[in-house]
Parts: structure tokens; C-alpha cells; sequence
């Protein structure tokens, strides 16, 4: 594991450690962005990039440079 990976794995688990089970709640997805309540793989891409540095950055700004093929022809 990396240590960016490590880094976003402490900040995963203090965010779940703060949250609440609620049995008579139904279950509810949520984006909780600064800039938009609304949920963009723009914005999930700026969060992940911000805190990411160094040579990581570099790596990390080439995986998501990849070409991807496209969902229609996975789906053929």
C-alpha cells in the first residue's frame, strides 16, 4: 500500500468512526463536497487530486490519463 493510499485509509476510517447506525433509518447515499451537493467525477477527481503530491501526483495525474474504453463496447 502506499503511503497516500495509507493517508486516505486513516481519513477514511475517521469519518466512519464519527457516523451513527440509525435501525429505523432508511439507508441514503451522500456527497459531501465544499463546492456542490451534487456528486461529478470532476469534483471527486479535484478532492483525490488535492491530496496527493510529489511523484504520487505525477502517477496519480497518469492513471487518470488513461484512455478508458468505452462502456458501449464492454456492453457489445
Amino acid at each position: 500500500m502506499l503511503e497516500w493510499e495509507r493517508i486516505q485509509e486513516q481519513q477514511l476510517m475517521q469519518v466512519l468512526g464519527d457516523q451513527r447506525v440509525k435501525l429505523e433509518k432508511e439507508d441514503s447515499w451522500v456527497w459531501k463536497d465544499k463546492w456542490s451537493a451534487v456528486f461529478a467525477v470532476k469534483s471527486a477527481y479535484k478532492i483525490l487530486n488535492d491530496d496527493v503530491h510529489g511523484i504520487e501526483r505525477e502517477l496519480y495525474g497518469d492513471f487518470w490519463g488513461l484512455k478508458a474504453q468505452p462502456s458501449s463496447q464492454l456492453t457489445a
